[in-house]
């Protein structure tokens, strides 16, 4: 069993993964959303309490309502998507990234203008609405390692987490700029929409919901019955040939 790992772990296209810009592109918007959703989970309460002086019990009745909006727009968006794709109304390349700059654009412009709010209902109505957009960002960039290779969606999956590196830098950014007042969250709310606004643009150019052809299978010759290597196909030809051609190599090896 550990060897068929190793040789399994020495297959994966480590170079393709790491040189291929939709990669980058998803690992980015990955980092941005992160350190946005560790900016709302944890800064957002302090920035209230900070800017506005509201009671912890007001604080947390507000920050409740943008998540759970957040979570119906995912199912909605997703399944909107899923619909047009199948439909091919748009491709899924097209899909991805409309979805991602439907969601993700408007939540980091709305992230920056927090910071210039004067009161505090003002501020809750741009989140609720932020945060039910990124609904359809969310939907987009998460199944997206799935577009690029099926076969090793779980290694772009285990790479794109990297991106929870995002939610420590945002935790350490406020902590190093925050001065309890309303300047220094504008500072903080400004950075962070920022860096949320150029991962949109870099998806947008660079994101793809094509498989990558460094994720195409190949498969090894095999020796038939003569003792002969044949080539049994490959997905970078028509998959219908190839599993023909692979359970017809199958049926024959079979020992009688």
């Amino acid at each position: 069993m550990q060897k068929a790992s190793a040789v399994k772990a020495k297959s994966i296209p480590w170079k393709g993964i790491f040189t291929s810009l939709p990669v980058w592109a998803l690992l980015l918007a990955n980092v941005t959303r992160s350190w946005v959703f560790a900016t709302m989970v944890t800064e957002i309460p302090q920035y209230f309490a900070d800017v506005f002086a509201l009671s912890v019990a007001t604080i947390g009745f507000l920050t409740s309502i943008p998540p759970i909006l957040m979570s119906v727009f995912i199912v909605l968006s997703g399944i909107l998507m899923d619909k047009l794709i199948k439909k091919k109304k748009i491709s899924t390349t097209a899909g991805r990234k409309l979805s991602l700059l439907v969601g993700f654009g408007p939540e980091a412009v709305i992230v920056i203008a927090v910071g210039f709010v004067k009161n505090y209902t003002a501020a809750i109505i741009l989140l609720i609405i932020a945060e039910g957009l990124a609904g359809f960002g969310i939907a987009a960039y998460r199944v997206n390692p799935l577009d690029l290779s099926p076969q090793y969606a779980s290694i772009l999956t285990g790479v794109a987490r990297l991106g929870q590196l995002g939610g420590s830098i945002s935790t350490t950014l406020a902590g190093a700029l925050r001065e309890k007042n309303a300047e220094s969250w504008q500072k903080i709310l400004i950075i962070t929409g920022s860096v949320h606004l150029f991962a949109v643009v870099i998806f947008t150019i660079f994101g793809s919901g094509k498989q990558q052809k460094w994720a195409q299978s190949v498969y090894e010759p095999l020796t038939s019955n003569n003792g002969q290597k044949q080539d049994y196909g490959s997905t970078n030809t028509s998959s219908s040939s190839n599993q023909f051609l692979l359970n017809s190599a199958l049926i024959s090896d079979k020992p009688s």
